[in-house]
């Protein structure tokens, strides 16, 4: 059968795989006993729940429930036909698959690929040795001016195409043996009917050589060293090159990402190079003008943390605003580091250096919400009732797209503080806009039914998301447990788990999901919805346990507020006893001011 791959082919690559090498490439995992553990890059999550077995060669998602073997594992990730999928594992572990495997169609297409991927080799290797001859002084010159050290130059392999000659690069590719369609195709040459010869597409020129992935060159970006435009011009659509479908740096980036455990974008090639250059080597930026859907599929092979970091100026913050959405949609964890206007990466990391950029980070940066607000206060004037109720309308379409209950909260508060406005009222305009959520105080009155209260639930499932995390977090909140359990009979369910297993349990929630379906299959599941919870923070333990004290905060409320209620009932029923009871609520008024005081304090 024509395309037809044999399974003892197959069995021997799956043989020479090794799963965890093989996925620890894509996304970092760690071990837990046998298994190890990572975040799905098939869906979001805060919490692992992706497992791979090493003895079972297999892996498996707890919450979306895709698994398989190290094929299926490379068909989701590089979205492949199964026998492209096999095809490239055999490459990988250097097995050869016999040509009467691969259909005639198919053959063509692979050869022609190789073909283009030998060309833009090529082409890398002539601009490099441009630039270290006498015709890239220029080029030199240009990179000396801006910076570039000659070691960060070689790692990305810049070069230079000539501006005294226009066919080098053609004349060279054609030595090589292509034709004209070759070259064409691979649009590196156009071709003049006037003069019946071929010309390069880039003269005068830095060049940024794209990869892919796999660190293969595949397109490139060229910036002028003088005057004219574009000041970039970059390689068209090819059959290996799609601009929206890439990233440039991202083969670099790779190891810096799965170690700094997010990823930077930034605007463009030098803001990438400069970057790797002052140890920021988790950067990588689009091709073009703007950010793609795309694109946050390719980064979320990597990483679901991103820190946006476009230029100061008007394009880079509509770019941020662009790229927000698409990443907010596929639920990412974003940060935005808003630098001064007019500045970029570039400038800010040449003029204030690597721990100067280290300071400014952790000041500046900013999530989603409070960024927005930054923006709006600047575009308004906050200082007027009329601007107050501009911000509020800006920002009421991103505050009701936030998952997060508690991120919202949170938000409107800070809202309320740095306008000067009442909660209460910024609610208001907000469920003018369709915010279904209300007031958090009103919420532990005692004229509610605490029991019934959604947010109530949703703080006791906050809580032990944050319990089976951490020992730490655990030893917080477990004790205040002992007198007043959850409400809800699954967390209960839950916590009684842990406290039968706590030697045993490593503070890996998924390691338990297996021992819990044993007992219980619909504790199972609610555990398994649980750990799809979204938490308003990256992955900061200093951050998690703040996020923990309010969660405690608010149930302590709760706790007094029930317990006002049963004391003011009882004022009816046992007049004799008025003055303790009335003692009793005077000191549980007193303990509820102070715990809200301190929530406003912080």
């Amino acid at each position: 059968m024509t395309g037809f791959i044999p399974q003892e082919i197959i069995e021997e690559i799956l043989r020479k795989s090794d799963i965890v090498e093989i996925i620890s490439s894509y996304l970092p995992i760690s071990r837990r006993g046998k298994i190890y553990f990572g975040l799905c890059p098939f869906h979001s999550e805060d919490t692992p729940s992706f497992s791979v077995t090493p003895d079972k060669q297999i892996f498996y998602c707890y919450g979306c429930q895709k698994g398989g073997n190290a094929i299926s594992f490379i068909m989701e990730m590089e979205q492949l036909s199964y026998p492209e999928a096999v095809r490239r594992l055999a490459e990988r572990v250097g097995v050869d698959i016999a040509e009467d495997a691969i259909s005639p169609e198919e053959r063509a297409k692979a050869l022609k690929r190789q073909q283009l991927l030998r060309i833009h080799q090529l082409a890398e290797d002539f601009y490099a040795k441009q630039l270290k001859t006498i015709n890239g002084a220029p080029a030199r010159a240009y990179l000396q001016k801006r910076g570039i050290a000659a070691e960060i130059a070689e790692r990305f392999n810049l070069g230079y195409a000539p501006e005294s000659d226009w066919e080098a690069a053609a004349c060279y590719l054609q030595k090589e043996g292509f034709s004209r369609d070759d070259l064409e195709l691979a649009g590196l040459v156009s071709f003049s009917p006037k003069t019946g010869k071929l010309y390069d597409k880039f003269h005068g020129r830095l060049i940024f050589p794209i990869k892919d992935s796999r660190g293969q060159v595949i397109a490139f970006g060229g910036r002028i060293l003088g005057q004219g435009e574009p000041k970039y011009l970059n390689s068209t659509q090819t059959p290996i090159y799609n601009k929206s479908q890439q990233l440039f740096g991202l083969s670099a980036a790779a190891a810096g990402i799965r170690a700094k455990d997010f990823v930077m974008l930034v605007e463009g090639y030098l803001d990438v190079v400069i970057c790797h250059q002052y140890g920021l080597d988790n950067t990588v930026a689009p091709l073009g003008t703007a950010f793609t859907e795309e694109q946050s599929q390719l980064i979320a092979r990597y990483n679901k943390n991103v820190l946006l970091c476009f230029d100061g100026d008007g394009a880079g913050q509509k770019a941020t605003l662009r790229s927000i959405d698409i990443l907010r949609k596929h639920n990412f964890n974003i940060k935005i580091l808003a630098l001064p206007d007019g500045s970029d990466p570039d400038d800010y990391l040449r003029q204030n250096g690597k721990d100067g950029w280290d300071k400014y980070l952790q000041q500046k940066q900013l999530g989603v919400l409070p960024y927005l607000l930054y923006r709006a206060k600047q575009s308004f004037d906050f200082s007027t009732p009329e601007g107050k109720a501009q911000i509020v309308s800006e920002l009421s379409g991103p505050i009701i797209k936030t998952r997060s209950t508690v991120e919202q909260e949170s938000f409107i508060r800070q809202m309320s503080r740095e306008l000067e406005v009442p909660a209460e009222t910024i609610y208001t305009e907000l469920r003018k806009s369709g915010l279904s959520l209300e007031p958090p105080l009103p919420k532990y009155s005692a004229c509610s039914q605490i029991s019934d209260s959604e947010m109530l639930l949703n703080t006791e499932k906050q809580i032990l998301r944050l319990m089976l995390e951490s020992p730490e977090f655990f030893a917080v909140a477990e004790p205040l447990l002992t007198q007043t359990p959850f409400i809800n009979d699954n967390c209960n369910g839950v916590l009684a788990y842990l406290r039968k297993n706590l030697q045993e349990y490593n503070f890996y929630p998924t390691a338990i999901l297996d021992d819990i379906e044993q007992e219980n299959k619909g504790l199972r599941q609610f555990l398994l919805n649980l750990l799809q919870v979204n938490l308003p923070y990256f992955d900061e333990k200093a951050g998690k346990a703040r996020l923990l004290g309010e969660y405690i905060k608010a149930r302590q409320i709760s706790d007094l507020q029930v317990q006002l209620e049963q004391l003011k009932n009882s004022l009816n029923e046992k007049p004799s006893l008025m003055r303790e009871t009335l003692t009793q609520i005077n000191i549980i008024h007193k303990q509820i001011q102070q715990l809200k005081a301190k929530e406003a304090a912080e």
